[in-house]
């Protein structure tokens, strides 16, 4: 038996030209590429029960349910995040931004004059309301005194406050009537507590006082302008190219034109 030299130096079999130990490699060489080149064989599908199968179709359905609830709880939480983002962001643009610029003071210059107009009217002072709505309607003669009191009072302190700022050496003072309600009506002789002759001196004294007031409390001019109301007309009807002459309100303005004629700050004008 003769023997060759293999290609790695070793002693080779008698009918090959390689070695033992080339044999084998090259044997494993060609398992290795007969196996990567055959197909893979089909895998035959698992039976399962139906009753598992249900079950796990139910694990299924609970774990999507389960799944949608925690996407959704993402989505909500990207926008909380989003949104506390942006507040985060205005903050921070807020205190970079924050300057402060010099406001200089107003100081009125002296030169400035406004006129204050305060209207009284409507006040039918003698008429007698009960307390039928809750006792919100409620009106009585003691009521009376008492608005007419604050009537004036309201009328100095607003003034006083607006004279602040700028001058107002004058107040117009409307007196535009129905200071009374009179007898017009059925209901009001029944109802009122004071006769027309008697209210209108009750009303004449309150004007007086309210004048007297404003007159003691500033050192303004106080200008009267006086209209006669429908209340106070002495006739069943009204009367229009003869009001003053069937008014009582008219002797009232007439009668305040002279208690205060020696005041120099008061001027009444009637219509």
């Amino acid at each position: 038996m003769s023997s060759k030299q293999c290609a790695c130096g070793s002693l080779a079999y008698r009918r090959r030209n390689e070695c033992l130990r080339c044999v084998r490699i090259r044997h494993k060489a060609n398992l290795v590429r007969k196996s990567t080149d055959r197909p893979l064989e089909p895998v035959a599908p698992v039976s399962v029960p139906p009753a598992e199968q249900v079950t796990l179709d139910r694990e299924q359905n609970k774990l999507r349910a389960e799944l949608k609830v925690v996407k959704a709880k993402y989505q909500e939480s990207l926008k909380t995040i989003e949104a506390q983002e942006a507040s985060l962001s205005v903050v921070a643009e807020l205190k970079e931004g924050l300057e402060t610029h010099t406001i200089e003071p107003h100081h009125p210059s002296g030169t400035s004059e406004a006129t204050v107009v305060v209207v009284a009217s409507d006040w039918h002072i003698e008429e007698t309301v009960g307390a039928e709505v809750g006792g919100l309607n409620k009106f009585n003669l003691a009521i009376a005194h008492t608005r007419a009191e604050r009537f004036f009072a309201k009328a100095h302190r607003l003034t006083t406050l607006l004279a602040q700022d700028v001058k107002i050496p004058t107040m117009i003072l409307a007196l535009l009537g129905d200071f009374i309600s009179g007898h017009i009506h059925d209901e009001l002789v029944e109802n009122n507590s004071l006769s027309p002759m008697h209210a209108i001196v009750e009303a004449q004294n309150l004007l007086a006082s309210g004048i007297q007031f404003l007159l003691d409390n500033s050192d303004r001019k106080i200008h009267i302008p006086c209209h006669s109301g429908n209340h106070s007309r002495t006739t069943l009807k009204t009367r229009f190219a003869t009001e003053n002459g069937h008014s009582l309100e008219y002797l009232l303005y007439v009668t305040l034109a002279d208690h205060f004629r020696h005041e120099p700050r008061v001027t009444i004008q009637i219509a």
